[in-house]
């Protein structure tokens, strides 16, 4: 009897507790909104409740990094901002990766092969490039945009190490670059679309869409992996699923008027042809979706895929590249070693300096590699 009261009167105490809480709460939440931003608000309510899963399942906050990492909250709400969401998860989920790692293992199994060396050895030439930098802001940037990166890769190395985390990790990835093609079909086909280079051009709604070319070349680049996936998967509404998202990432390619995205997209179909196990059935198919395809695309996307092969000037062709890539190589002949600095490509192009000030990106990444961080970061960007 002693002991059932007590258990009963535990029970009722944790009741009230839990009540308390909720009280308590809701009294602090009701205030803060008086002087905080709600948003703001539910930003440092998702990391409080983000902190409780990564300590008990840090797989699950690698899912929460990658969302964080590929839908950029903080620029979707810039109310968000302030509490730079992708850093402190991304650390956060690092730190209780390798401390679950340390507990589970006895011992740290950290990727540290060449690649891996190469890879950070880069992170490194690219910090130092800040020192003498023609741009500092933007090498920072680089270098931070860069830190995140180097962050997922060592949390997917170390907790991406089984196969059904393999193929839940592929799942999440695909779903949110499909969510990425998503928001900029929207936009898109809501007004939002960019008169650029002479047509209307899809862009990313946040720097993880990019802009037109890094947005197509994303989408080119995933397209095989989801066909990859969904070989390995019978269900038929994945199947359904995936065949929207093809369909999707195709269209959103074309709407970027992207024409080295296009090509990518055509090779990486052509690849998909090779390895198929029905090679004669797959080419007919592809084939098929490629013709029909360029018989239904807005006019003036066939006019832009059209100069590739119809402009006589080089320059034309390449909308201006061949002037940027001469300032490129300028800046490549006064700093072969090391460059003008990490990300400071822009700023180099439009100091003129190097040739008449375009203030243009390279548009080519070996180019830029070479440029900005010259010959020994991009031979360790190659090893």
């Amino acid at each position: 009897m002693d002991k059932g009261l007590q258990s009963k009167q535990s029970i009722i105490t944790s009741k009230h507790l839990l009540w308390l809480l909720i009280i308590a709460v809701s009294l602090i939440v009701g205030v803060l909104i008086q002087v905080v931003s709600f948003k703001l608000i539910i930003g440092f309510i998702f990391i409080a409740v983000a902190v409780v899963i990564i300590f008990n399942y840090p797989f699950l906050g690698l899912l929460i990094y990658m969302v964080i990492f590929l839908v950029r909250p903080g620029e979707l709400y810039p109310v968000l901002a302030p509490l730079h969401l992708e850093r402190i998860v991304g650390l956060l989920v690092l730190f209780i990766s390798l401390i679950a790692q340390k507990r589970t293992y006895g011992s740290l199994n950290l990727p540290f092969d060449f690649t891996t060396k190469m890879f950070l050895l880069f992170w490194i030439i690219m910090i130092i490039s800040w020192t003498y930098s023609q741009d500092q802001t933007l090498t920072y940037d680089t270098i931070v945009n860069y830190i995140k990166l180097v962050i997922l890769y060592l949390i997917v190395a170390v907790e991406v190490n089984t196969r059904k985390r393999f193929d839940i990790f592929m799942a999440v990835f695909i779903l949110l670059i499909a969510f990425n093609a998503f928001l900029s079909f929207r936009d898109y086909y809501g007004g939002g679309a960019k008169y650029r280079m002479g047509i209307y051009r899809a862009f990313g709604r946040t720097s993880a869409g990019g802009d037109p070319n890094n947005m197509a070349a994303t989408l080119a680049s995933t397209f095989p992996l989801v066909i990859v996936y969904l070989r390995d998967h019978k269900n038929l509404i994945i199947r359904l699923g995936g065949i929207a998202i093809l369909l999707l990432f195709m269209l959103m390619v074309v709407n970027t008027g992207s024409r080295s995205g296009l090509i990518a997209l055509i090779v990486s179909i052509g690849v998909l042809v090779y390895y198929s196990r029905y090679k004669m059935i797959a080419f007919m198919v592809a084939m098929f979706v490629l013709v029909a395809g360029w018989f239904v695309i807005p006019n003036q996307y066939k006019a832009r895929y059209e100069t590739v092969f119809n402009e006589k000037d080089p320059n034309e062709v390449s909308s201006g590249r061949i002037d940027i890539w001469k300032n490129g190589l300028r800046m490549i002949e006064q700093y072969p070693f090391t460059g003008v600095g990490a990300g400071a490509f822009l700023t180099a192009d439009a100091s003129g300096k190097y040739g008449p000030p375009l203030e243009l990106q390279a548009h080519s990444l070996y180019i830029q590699l070479l440029a900005t961080t010259g010959v020994i970061g991009t031979t360790i960007w190659f090893l």
